[in-house]
């Protein structure tokens, strides 16, 4: 049965500061999800480092190699029960396709100011900020269920807690009406995203051993420990990171343990299907040899322009730069007068340096011509360009090359492509058969009350206002 109560938004109550209070997440207030909550397993020791799945540009070991890890401090899984040293197999190991792939859904990135209450099951009333004692009023009620897939709940803060950004810059960019048309349609489209995600879950819960799942539990587990030593070692600090958020902290964790749980179903169930052979590969080699694995030819200068019309008229402008490359082939600073001579801004700011510039990518081409005709350290007559004198030195120059194909670096770009392309080809079927046999239903009036919320705040994203 649909929850039948409806949010109602009966009054917000706004100062200088506004903070995201549809939000649930905190440490006051019922659980929406109770009963639901992840439980750590107790016994598993757990390490204040991050895993594989939370650094950014780690770079594992190749995806054909033993499910073998040699240092846990980069492992995508915790530590097993094992105070050693030795190697110890991992089960199963998770490709680094797809810890790129399904991965938790990004939290908002909105700026969070002070950390606001948590949305509470029951009306609630009037509260302060913690940390600044300005005030931030909200009064919703319990009920906040937009849809439900195979029994399961989907609530409205957390639709909305995940479109906050996208719905402050449609809001600037669009009427009232067609803002109210947008937020809708962007509803629609998280709900359906988070009913995807809750679809996943119960697949891997169902197919998956009790093994897997403790990986998975210890997994998120480590997580939890990480994000409580990042906040200090306090609990309640972790908490508040996530409040502010629009999280609670442990509804958070247990989104982590619905990730890994995902990545470990693929990585049994799918990933051994993903089959790449030497034929896709050299014919992907000679599909993308131009855009892909042609490395083009770069060059790097400075560059100082004069302007007639900042200079008195074009002789006067042709007299300084004369001047100005006389001095450089004296061996004067190039950088030096690009700092203090020079009539754009911008290249007076960088002392002249452009960067790296590809072969036919400069955006003036009498300059471009110019510049390719120098090697490095050699300076440039004077270019004219119709409506201003440049002058240019060379700095360093790179030869582009075709990259064979024989290339270790371009052979593991292919089939960390194929791979990917693949996977996700087989990952959408997969999606597509759940969705196929999922009963999911939406309740249309706590739909339109999210958006009725999202409306509240309109006047002031609308504005520019910052929150």
């Amino acid at each position: 049965m649909m929850h039948g109560t409806k949010i109602l938004l009966a009054a917000v109550a706004l100062s200088t500061l506004t903070g995201c209070s549809w939000f649930g997440g905190g440490s006051q207030g019922q659980d929406l999800n109770a009963g639901q909550r992840f439980s750590p397993a107790p016994s598993a020791p757990v390490r204040n480092t991050p895993t594989g799945i939370d650094q950014p540009g780690y770079i594992p070991p190749p995806e054909s190699a033993p499910a073998l890890v040699k240092d846990r401090e980069q492992s995508s899984l915790p530590e097993p029960h094992s105070s050693g040293t030795s190697l110890t197999p991992i089960t199963p190991a998770i490709p680094r396709t797809i810890r790129e792939q399904v991965t938790i859904r990004p939290p908002s990135t909105h700026p969070a100011g002070d950390a606001d209450e948590p949305l509470s099951n029951e009306v609630a009333t009037p509260v302060a900020h913690p940390t600044t004692g300005r005030s931030l009023e909200s009064y919703l009620t319990l009920g906040g269920v937009v849809a439900e897939v195979n029994e399961h709940p989907i609530y409205a803060n957390e639709v909305l807690r995940e479109i906050v950004v996208p719905l402050k810059t449609r809001a600037r960019e669009l009427d009232e009406q067609q803002f109210r048309d947008a937020a809708l349609k962007m509803i629609h489209s998280q709900i359906e995203r988070l009913a995807s995600n809750e679809r996943e879950t119960a697949v891997a819960e169902r197919n998956l051993d009790d093994k897997d799942k403790d990986m998975a539990r210890l997994g998120a587990a480590r997580w939890r420990q990480r994000q409580i030593t990042e906040n200090g070692g306090s609990l309640e600090m972790a908490k508040r990171k996530w409040a502010a958020e629009g999280y609670d902290f442990e509804d958070r964790v247990e989104q982590e343990y619905h990730a890994i749980l995902a990545q470990v179903y693929y990585s049994k169930k799918v990933w051994p299907r993903v089959q790449v052979t030497a034929d896709e590969i050299r014919r992907y080699y000679d599909q993308h040899i131009n855009d892909e694995f042609t490395v083009r030819d770069e060059v790097r200068f400075r560059l100082i322009k004069i302007d007639p019309r900042r200079t008195g008229g074009r002789e006067a402008a042709l007299n300084k730069i004369k001047d100005l490359r006389t001095r450089a082939l004296r061996g004067e600073d190039f950088s030096q007068m690009a700092s203090t001579v020079n009539d754009s801004s911008f290249l007076m700011s960088q002392k002249g340096d452009v960067g790296w510039i590809q072969r036919g990518n400069y955006a003036v081409p009498e300059v471009e011509k110019a510049v390719w005709d120098l090697q490095p350290n050699q300076v440039s007559d004077i270019i004219d360009a119709g409506g201003a004198f440049y002058l240019a030195k060379v700095e360093e120059r790179k030869l582009g090359r075709v990259m064979p194909f024989d290339e270790q670096a371009v052979q593991e770009k292919i089939q960390k492509n194929l791979r990917s392309d693949q996977f996700r080809q087989l990952r959408d079927k997969v999606l597509d058969a759940l969705n196929k046999n999922a009963v999911v239903r939406q309740d249309a009036d706590m739909i339109n009350s999210a958006v009725d919320i999202a409306m509240q705040n309109y006047q002031r994203w609308h504005a520019g206002e910052t929150d």
